[in-house]
């Protein structure tokens, strides 16, 4: 790795983690080049790289601070992908694991499945125009998905249950809240444990009433609004 992409991958962890928050200003050039022992030029040629990818801006006479950007919208109970693309963001993902497992208690009851029924448990990354903004973790009932591979869990598993299953999102029951990052959040998405996160539990419903995920997503966007309709039917 160049020494100027070292410097540019520093920052771009630390605005992630949210040493760095939007608005904030970052270490100076001159704070920069003697942190990693190089010239100011190099310095400001990884400046230059995060600007190009709009995650810095330069103020002119004041330094270079975190770019603002618009509120990233999610809503709830439907698919991440298509939300993200309506935004004209581009979504993307990276599937950390898939395990087939037999389910505990608490996911055997809200899936409602039966003695001896496995689970798939699939855990995500999201990013929204490459850069991280939630960790999944997920179960789907194995007998939904038999075919389940990282081709498909990369992209929209809502999309292809529709798709190929004709399983359809109907309706979802989330419940949101303020955590704790834990050792497993610090792992995939770099929040300093003990930082608070926003945490959604949801738990999804297709067009039959039928349970068919379950699971926790955990957001590290600063400017992220969770989006709902509420109907009086």
């Amino acid at each position: 790795m160049k020494k100027y992409e070292n410097i540019a991958l520093y920052l771009k962890k630390n605005i992630e983690n949210g040493t760095f928050k939007e608005g904030d200003a970052i270490d100076s050039e001159l704070a920069l080049s003697k942190k990693f022992n190089v010239s100011r030029y190099t310095v400001r040629k990884a400046i230059s790289k995060l600007e190009n990818e709009g995650i810095i801006e330069k103020k002119q006479g004041k330094g270079n601070f975190v770019k603002h950007k618009g509120p990233l919208k999610i809503q709830g109970g439907v698919s991440f992908s298509s939300e993200i693309i309506k935004q004209g963001k581009t979504p993307s993902t990276n599937t950390v694991e898939i395990i087939i497992m037999d389910p505990d208690k608490l996911i055997k009851d809200k899936l409602k499945l039966t003695n001896g029924e496995k689970v798939i448990n699939i855990k995500r990354i999201r990013y929204v125009d490459f850069e991280k903004v939630s960790f999944e973790n997920e179960y789907y009932p194995y007998s939904l998905i038999p075919d389940i591979n990282v081709s498909i869990t990369n992209s929209s598993i809502y999309n292809y249950l529709e798709s190929e299953k004709n399983i359809i999102l109907n309706y979802a029951e989330q419940t949101i809240d303020i955590v704790k990052s834990d050792e497993m959040i610090f792992k995939y998405l770099g929040v300093e444990i003990n930082n608070k996160i926003l945490h959604v539990n949801i738990l999804s419903f297709d067009q039959n009433g039928k349970p068919f995920n379950y699971g926790d997503a955990y957001y590290i966007n600063n400017n992220f609004q969770l989006f709902m309709k509420v109907f009086n039917n």
